[in-house]
């Protein structure tokens, strides 16, 4: 007898095929992108001092988280994919954080002591760190529903059949969904990329890839803005 977890990866299987062939140039994009990304991690000058060696795991661990989103939209795990996006941008302010203060380093690597709070490292950055404060709280509080329990979290596995209210698990493709984790995914990696991009020679082959990347991801997601914003106003 197939056991259910068994099952449960079968269906998963079965979605990312459909994902693939339904939305092939965007998984094409998400997977050239990590590639990239990971590549240029491997490449990256980051060393030298205790804050660095903080910094590395910080990359380190956003590299694996951006590499499991996508892992888990293409295999209908929407929500699951979105929750982790969070972490990555907390990490992103964590490593301009240790790059302006590197004495700090020490809360990210001695386990017995907690790191300062996102709004905290935000203030210390000052001002001129995000363009726009309230965005970068706005896209935090957004991620934080998706992290904690949330209509958001809820909501897309209810529904109906033959009438009666039920509760969906396990994976099923739904374009919308796809696209949105795709969307959110696409902004965090275009973020990575150029991060990593500034650790690197510029006489690197890498550099053109990122190029490449960079534009196409920043294209996916002029597009799905103009999608959305139709979709608004109609």
């Amino acid at each position: 007898m197939t056991s259910t977890w068994t099952s449960l990866n079968i269906e998963a299987e079965r979605v990312e095929i459909t994902t693939n062939q339904q939305a092939t140039e965007i998984c094409s994009l998400l997977k050239n992108a990590t590639s990239t990304l990971a590549d240029g991690f491997t490449e990256a000058e980051i060393k030298g001092s205790k804050a660095a060696y903080a910094q590395q795991g910080l990359y380190s661990q956003n590299m694996n988280t951006l590499k499991c989103s996508v892992d888990l939209a293409m295999r209908g795990y929407y929500t699951q994919s979105t929750g982790l996006l969070r972490g990555v941008y907390e990490n992103w302010i964590a490593f301009h954080y240790l790059a302006a203060h590197p004495i700090k380093a020490e809360f990210w690597l001695n386990k017995d002591l907690r790191p300062p709070n996102h709004s905290e490292m935000l203030k210390a950055l000052g001002p001129d760190f995000v363009e726009r404060k309230a965005d970068a709280h706005g896209w935090y509080g957004a991620l934080c529903r998706f992290a904690h329990t949330d209509a958001l979290v809820v909501l897309p596995h209810l529904g109906s059949y033959q009438g009666e209210q039920i509760a969906f698990f396990g994976g099923k493709y739904k374009t919308d969904l796809f696209r949105t984790c795709a969307y959110t995914i696409s902004l965090f990696t275009s973020i990575m990329l150029r991060e990593i991009s500034k650790m690197i020679s510029s006489n690197s082959e890498w550099q053109q890839r990122f190029m490449i990347n960079l534009e196409s991801l920043l294209q996916f997601i002029e597009n799905e803005n103009i999608e959305f914003k139709k979709g608004w106003s109609s």
